[in-house]
């Protein structure tokens, strides 16, 4: 009796096993089991494929072509230009008129004014260089005669005011004066329509044979004749005219 008891046990016990051990290799059973379900979900997180990082496209820097680059220029001094009369004068030419403009410093005394300049002919500067006995016109401004030459081209100035040529015909005769301080020049418009210039008490008139060149501001009307003051009135200057 006791003996088949204890078969009974013995085969209830072996059922268990084999039962347990079935239990264990399904795969309902590793689903249900709490333990197997974290292991799995750690497997695959450990074993998922890891997203590759985004590749940031490589851009070549852009440089600016060598032709359109702004590179700041070193400041070049600029050469004075020397003093060289025209080699084929025309008529009316003034280029020695501008030289004195500049040269005499007379330009940066009537900078940003207004003024009616009178400027003489290239050939009315060859004129009054052979009648000083001068070998060039140039002469008139070296550094000797260029303080008396500066005198001369402030004569041929009337500053702060711009004098059209219908505004000289309108008023027919008018004194005025010059730059050179104590000196006035009378310009007197003609029946004729011819306008002469002229320093009051010398006899040297001036024609314009060219009005109404504006320049800077000021109007320059063209003259056949350098203007000098009266005879002997230039004694009290760095050279006196003869």
């Amino acid at each position: 009796m006791l003996a088949q008891r204890l078969s009974t046990m013995l085969g209830a016990t072996l059922a268990l096993v084999v039962l347990g051990s079935l239990l264990a290799a399904s795969p309902a059973a590793a689903a249900a089991s709490p333990l197997s379900r974290a292991a799995a979900t750690r497997r695959s997180l450990l074993q998922a494929e890891v997203p590759q990082a985004t590749e940031v496209p490589q851009t070549t820097p852009q440089t600016t072509p060598q032709a359109t680059r702004r590179r700041p220029r070193p400041a070049v001094p600029v050469p004075l230009l020397p003093l060289v009369p025209p080699t084929v004068p025309s008529p009316n030419a003034t280029d020695l008129a501008v030289d004195s403009w500049n040269a005499t410093g007379t330009n940066a005394t009537v900078a940003n004014t207004t003024a009616t300049i009178f400027a003489p002919t290239d050939a009315a500067f060859a004129a009054l260089a052979t009648s000083l006995g001068f070998a060039s016109p140039l002469d008139l401004f070296n550094s000797t005669y260029n303080a008396t030459a500066a005198n001369i081209t402030a004569l041929h100035v009337i500053p702060g005011q711009a004098l059209t040529a219908a505004n000289i015909t309108a008023l027919g005769n008018v004194t005025l004066p010059s730059l050179l301080p104590g000196y006035n020049l009378t310009i007197t418009a003609l029946p004729n329509g011819t306008v002469t210039v002229t320093v009051p008490g010398s006899d040297v008139f001036g024609t314009v044979v060219t009005p109404d060149v504006p320049f800077d501001g000021s109007i320059v009307h063209v003259i056949d004749t350098v203007l000098l003051p009266p005879t002997n009135d230039t004694a009290g200057w760095a050279l006196p005219l003869p």
